[in-house]
């Protein structure tokens, strides 16, 4: 639960990171004048966001228990849930106002960010737990001796 509640966190940050930077883009404003102490996100919608966000990295909990030997069918599973949460989270709020593909484009960021630095610490754990077999074998071997 630690792990979806931590990732929930992240992911909210980085949708609202690139909320701001479309709306940026979108709107031909300067960020500047987002950071202007009369332009403020409503605390409806940021939890909102928030809301939606737990729902899919809970979701995902669940879709990780999922295994399959194809991974490109898990991260299809995992990005089709995402977006499908998304659109059902735009309809239900009424924030689908001609954007959709701008639903779709964030899901794919963010779930590409998450994928990526979850590699890289799946890597660093499989290096920490092969290191410490290692030394389990090495301390095994150095007490079967000494029996001996």
């Amino acid at each position: 639960m630690k792990k979806v509640l931590v990732n929930t966190l992240a992911t909210t940050c980085a949708a609202l990171i690139l909320l701001l930077i479309i709306h940026t883009i979108i709107q031909g404003k300067s960020l500047t004048d987002l950071l202007d102490r009369r332009s403020t996100i409503s605390v409806y919608f940021f939890l909102q966001l928030l809301g939606v966000n737990f729902v899919i990295n809970l979701g995902l909990f669940f879709t990780y228990k999922f295994e399959s030997k194809y991974v490109i069918l898990e991260i299809l599973l995992d990005l089709g849930f995402t977006i499908a949460v998304l659109l059902i989270y735009g309809a239900i709020f009424d924030q689908l106002t001609g954007r959709r593909w701008l639903f779709v484009v964030i899901a794919i960021i963010i779930y590409s960010f998450m994928f990526f630095t979850n590699a890289v610490r799946d890597r660093d754990d499989v290096k920490k737990i092969n290191e410490s077999i290692q030394k389990r074998k090495k301390r095994r071997s150095e007490n079967t001796f000494i029996a001996s």
